[in-house]
């Protein structure tokens, strides 16, 4: 018969191996999902680039019509 330390010990190691085997199998299933959360960061870091680009020439394009009318710039 089983005593309960032989238990616990059955429990421990069989529980280091669901803990593996689980680990293992939502590695799988997660690598997908970071390749295209990646993927999603670098295409927002592209587009915040670009409207920056926009609002800093438009910007610009303001200043030297207020400057021109003779505006105030604030």
């Amino acid at each position: 018969m089983l005593t309960k330390t032989d238990l616990k010990q059955i429990e421990g190691v069989v529980g280091k191996v669901v803990k593996k085997v689980v680990k293992k199998e939502l590695g799988k299933g997660l690598a997908p999902i970071k390749k295209d959360i990646t993927k999603i960061r670098s295409d927002m870091a592209i587009m915040s680039s670009f409207f920056d680009n926009e609002y800093l020439g438009l910007r610009s394009r303001v200043e030297r019509i207020e400057h021109h009318i003779g505006f105030a710039t604030a």
